[in-house]
């Protein structure tokens, strides 16, 4: 249990010090030694575990800061290496959680993997796989990973709607409350981004259906857009000036 604690640390502070390093084109050489444990042989699971957590928390990091740090190669090289560690043949159920935490983290870099198709293919496979792992945190963390592509990547999900909806629609009835709340958010981000949309468009021209419509069953993502659109309103009203306690 320490060794551990200790790997965790070490992962947290190897991602602290690269977020000074890097974008000070320091350090350069830190993202392929990462690399390299997860290809050390005989496979340790705990060295890949906290090389996964590190790896996670360096993309976080990056994440934070407005300059591009990563080269798409490493960016590439990152999501190889924490797909390889997704796959439903992975034993370790730590080494898949850590690896699915990492994606999550990365996954605001991944715009050029997700516009080649058979990369966006593979990469949702492997998240939808994850939502059926026998680990809850799994389960959850993947549909994590659903609602950030629904946030980030929103366009390229027409593909997966009908998948996509089979599963999120079997955690919210069956799972444990955790997941099957990061099921129901996965529609309610997916009406979020209908509404921005729409509100987008000019006033004259006819809203046109969701690109979702035709794909998956409309109930769940009709539910959660009446949710979306209240919360609108209350969010509308709150923000609304009010009178002062003088004037009431």
């Amino acid at each position: 249990m320490q060794v551990q604690v200790a790997r965790h640390t070490a992962a947290l502070v190897i991602a602290k010090v690269a977020a000074i390093e890097l974008p000070n084109q320091q350090w350069t050489e830190l993202v392929a030694t990462l690399l390299g444990n997860m290809g050390q042989q005989p496979p340790n699971s705990g060295l890949r575990q906290a090389t996964l957590e590190a790896l996670g928390y360096v993309c976080e990091e990056m994440g934070r800061i407005e300059q591009d740090v990563l080269e798409q190669e490493q960016i590439n090289s990152i999501l190889t290496a924490v797909v390889q560690g997704m796959r439903k043949d992975e034993r370790d159920a730590g080494v898949r959680l850590a690896a699915t935490v990492a994606l999550l983290n990365a996954l605001e870099f991944a715009q050029t993997n997700f516009d080649n198709a058979e990369e966006r293919n593979y990469l949702m496979q492997v998240i939808c796989e994850g939502t059926m792992a026998p680990d809850a945190k799994v389960r959850e963390t993947s549909f994590e990973c659903l609602v950030k592509i629904a946030a980030n990547y929103y366009e390229k999900l027409p593909a997966y709607m009908q998948d996509i909806f089979t599963l999120t629609h079997r955690a919210a009835k069956e799972d444990e409350e955790d997941v099957g709340k990061q099921a129901i958010e996965f529609w309610c981000t997916i009406c979020e981004e209908e509404l921005d949309l729409q509100e987008a468009r000019a006033p004259a021209r006819p809203p046109a259906p969701p690109q979702w419509m035709g794909a998956a069953p409309r109930a769940p993502a009709d539910a959660c857009r009446g949710l979306c659109v209240r919360k609108r309103k209350r969010r509308g009203a709150c923000l609304r000036p009010q009178p002062a306690l003088s004037e009431r």
